[in-house]
């Protein structure tokens, strides 16, 4: 059992290792509770797969998902998939590829996907604030020249102006 249900069903303080726990009419062992580092995934009651596939598949023995979890490198993630592929390819006889037959979400993949997306964003908007800077730094430089030659101008002007009636 997940933190939330933990909390919700028997309170902060007390300790429900070997209490039950009834979920449809049928009573459950808890052995445990579990905490995971997000908060989202803290709401869930875990029981073994073979008991919900008898439960909820009326029988069947079909595996429908299965969620795998680790700590690993784009590498090490697709090396365990191209294994998992392997072994149910040929304990179920499809071929390897064949992506029809099995899908694996590779989430650390599209998580290093996503990572590329937002190096480029991050990119572009440093670009932006340069070109930004770049822009305005144009802008009062030609102000202070147009205001320089106002007033060079104007010191002409009336440098002739008096030099003509001395």
């Amino acid at each position: 059992m997940t933190k939330t249900p933990y909390e919700e069903l028997f309170g902060k303080d007390e300790n429900i290792e070997g209490k039950h726990v009834k979920i449809d009419g049928t009573s459950f062992l808890v052995i445990g509770v579990i905490e995971y580092k997000k908060s989202w995934r803290n709401n869930r009651l875990l029981i073994p797969i073979t008991t919900a596939q008898n439960m909820y598949n009326s029988g069947s023995t079909r595996v429908h998902n299965i969620d795998l979890v680790v700590k690993a490198s784009l590498s090490v993630s697709k090396q365990l998939e191209d294994k998992i592929r392997s072994l149910f390819s040929r304990k179920y006889d499809f071929k390897k590829g064949d992506k029809r037959a099995i899908d694996v979400d590779n989430n650390i993949e599209e998580y290093a996907n996503a990572q590329g997306v937002i190096v480029g964003i991050k990119f572009f908007v440093i670009m932006i604030g340069v070109l930004t800077l770049i822009s305005g730094i144009t802008g009062i430089l030609n102000f202070r020249h147009y205001g320089y030659q106002q007033h060079y101008a104007n010191f002409c002007k009336r440098t002739h102006k008096r030099n003509r009636y001395t």
